[in-house]
């Protein structure tokens, strides 16, 4: 009885000493600095000095952890001596068969069960607060760095999923795609959300990363290793709540393929209409049907978001006859006022997260913060605004970004731009049932039973006029009137 004692005194000893000696912290960051060294290996932003300059002191570090982790561990292994000592000294217990007994199967696993179970009630006390930033596991970005390693890696990837199971999207439905797009915090994800439900849609999802050119093999592997997140909210800090089957916009990578010369440092320059080209329809098509695959069984039609596509009102309609374009509208001081917020928030998030910053650019998401890239609407040159008259942390900069971008809207609706669609943001939340149904009806999908209530905030959106300079307000407020007439109700 006394080496049971004994036993369970010096393992108890043994777990305290651990804690207190920080060990396990000292072996994540053993971990992340492995990690660190590998992601630098796989970065292909940094030169070849640099990347040796991080792998050599990831190797530094790695040694001083090195030894780290040995001492404290000897200092535990003498923590868990000191109860058994007393106890010998007094002829209740023999150290040799408190040795045996503690490294015995059935003590091993009585005590880590034992310990397991206390460390998991400790942690449910004070759960830690995860976003889609800062809830991006170690060997996630290991994988997400392996992923987008290049350009080549990312075509590699799409080659193996149409040579291994491209037959699998062979039947896939080769109906026109539906495209929703406009400028960022126009209410294009809860547009997106609400669209999602249908069953003739199917849209990317978050279980696509990181290789979303192999969409097919990817989920195959991903069903395999079981892998799953818990919900959190987003990065935008809108709280919007996300895990692997939400929604949302990753088709960018293909465009960013295909048309790197449209990714300056200055912006994004907009397509037109003698941008086509037939291998990326080609390629589109039969990414688009694997998505249709994964998601609608083969039968329904591709559902995009993404705002860059406002971009290319000139090219979509020549590279997909009979798409949809369904661009949502908002009060332009309320919409001006969201997009400066957001760009102060990711140049928050992009300073204290480089890792998320990496993510964003590696997917084509420039909006905001130290990525900030415009798309280069006509009447807006950055150019003029690099000099210091306008910067993004000022209100008008994002009031003229919207002008720009919604003239380019109205510019294409006049010129009969084929299946070309407008929904007012106002009409959205105050009656989402009849303005989601004509909608529905306007791009040819069945909206059958879905109930859209609650898809979309239900108050209406502040009007703004503090700090807007009252002309470029009022000239906002005329073009989103004359939008807003030609929206679907």
């Amino acid at each position: 009885m006394g080496d049971w004692a004994a036993a369970v005194l010096a393992a108890l000893a043994f777990a305290a000493a651990l804690g207190r000696a920080g060990i396990l912290g000292v072996a994540r960051g053993a971990a992340a600095t492995a990690g660190a060294g590998v992601e630098a290996m796989l970065d292909r932003s940094l030169g070849e000095e640099a990347q040796e300059r991080a792998v050599q002191a990831a190797g530094l570090a790695l040694l001083g952890a090195s030894w780290g982790l040995a001492w404290r561990f000897a200092l535990c292994l003498l923590a868990a001596a000191l109860p058994v000592l007393p106890l010998w000294a007094l002829g209740l217990a023999d150290p040799g068969r408190v040795l045996a007994l503690s490294l015995g199967w059935e003590f091993l696993l009585g005590a880590t069960l034992v310990l397991g179970a206390g460390a998991w009630a400790f942690g449910r006390r004070a759960p830690a607060a995860a976003t889609e930033a800062t809830a991006y596991p170690l060997a996630e970005r290991l994988l997400h760095r392996a992923a987008f390693a290049s350009p080549g890696v990312l075509r590699a990837a799409a080659r193996l999923d149409d040579r291994l199971l491209g037959r699998a999207a062979g039947g896939a439905d080769s109906r026109p795609p539906v495209f929703v797009t406009s400028l960022p915090r126009a209410g294009t994800t809860a547009l997106l959300a609400a669209l999602d439900r249908l069953p003739g849609l199917a849209a990317h999802r978050y279980r696509d990363m990181p290789f979303l050119t192999a969409p097919l093999l990817w989920n195959r592997a991903r069903r395999l290793l079981g892998a799953r997140i818990s919900r959190r909210e987003r990065a935008h800090g809108d709280g919007l709540e996300i895990d692997l089957d939400t929604a949302e916009a990753f088709e960018e990578v293909l465009w960013m393929l295909h048309w790197p010369e449209h990714y300056g440092a200055d912006g994004i320059r907009p397509w037109a209409a003698a941008d086509a080209r037939p291998e990326a329809a080609a390629d589109f098509r039969r990414h688009f049907a694997k998505i249709v695959a994964l998601r609608a069984d083969g039968q329904g039609r591709y559902l995009s978001k993404n705002n860059a596509s406002i971009a290319r009102l000139g090219l979509l309609p020549e590279m997909f006859p009979g798409a949809a374009v369904v661009v949502p509208l908002r009060e332009p001081s309320a919409h001006a006022a969201s997009l400066l917020r957001q760009h102060r928030n990711f140049t928050r998030l992009h300073a204290d997260d480089p890792f998320a910053a990496r993510y964003m650019e590696d997917i084509g998401h420039l909006e905001f913060g130290r990525l900030h890239r415009p798309i280069r609407f006509p009447g807006f040159d950055r150019t003029e605004f690099a000099l210091g008259s306008l910067t993004p942390e000022d209100p008008d900069y994002w009031l003229r970004y919207w002008i720009a971008g919604f003239a380019a809207v109205e510019a294409a609706a006049a010129a009969g731009m084929p299946g070309l669609v407008l929904v007012d943001q106002d009409d959205l939340r105050a009656a989402p049932g009849a303005t989601m149904r004509a909608l529905c009806a306007a791009i040819g999908v069945d909206a059958g039973e879905a109930d859209f209530a609650g898809a979309f905030r239900g108050e209406p959106d502040p009007r703004r006029e503090e700090g807007l300079d009252p002309a470029l307000l009022a000239e906002a407020r005329a073009l989103h009137a004359r939008l807003a007439a030609q929206a679907v109700r």
